[in-house]
């Protein structure tokens, strides 16, 4: 983690990552754009969530994200993004996760109790569900209990099969640890 004084410094900052966490914490002004842009100009792996979310959802026709890249939606966040309401995306969260995969083309996890996680079809994965998560993960922030650090491993070291299965595992981990007690 790193402050910026100006967006200017963050492109450096970018092409010395191993991989991004995009979105808590970087609000939805200006500035926040300037960011993103420069994110989305990134061939690294990503994981988009929060704020970033928001500004993707306000653009006309967000951009194709890749196959490096995984967003991580809460519904009402997901719900932006399909320009839907909330409660759509409850109804039928399995869609929901595939619209998601369609319009960025990229890996999905729509957070709550049993995220489903989905890839773009060229991955050659089916949708899964990750059973060990809980209604609290529906919520803003989820994202950030995870170490950004695990990222990395998460989009790269791990076969294509693996790494949403690590991805899930990882968000999910708090929750199991706090079961066990």
């Amino acid at each position: 983690m790193h402050g910026l004084a100006d967006v200017a410094e963050l492109g450096a900052l970018v092409q010395q990552a191993d991989a991004l966490v995009v979105g808590p914490g970087l609000g939805r002004s200006a500035w926040a754009q300037q960011c993103l842009a420069v994110c989305l100009a990134a061939d690294k792996p990503r994981v988009f969530d929060a704020d970033a979310l928001n500004l993707l959802a306000r653009m006309p026709k967000p951009p194709a994200l890749g196959e490096l890249s995984v967003v991580t939606p809460h519904p009402t966040e997901a719900a932006r993004l399909l320009s839907c309401a909330t409660a759509d995306v409850s109804q039928d969260r399995l869609r929901a996760t595939l619209r998601l995969v369609e319009l960025l083309g990229c890996h999905a996890v729509l957070k709550g109790a049993g995220s489903l996680v989905a890839s773009p079809a060229s991955a050659g994965l089916l949708p899964a569900l990750c059973s060990a998560g809980n209604p609290g993960m529906a919520v803003g922030g989820w994202v950030m209990c995870c170490p950004a650090c695990w990222v990395r491993y998460w989009l790269s070291a791990f076969p294509p099969r693996r790494r949403r299965g690590m991805l899930c595992w990882c968000m999910h981990r708090p929750v199991i640890n706090w079961r066990k007690r």
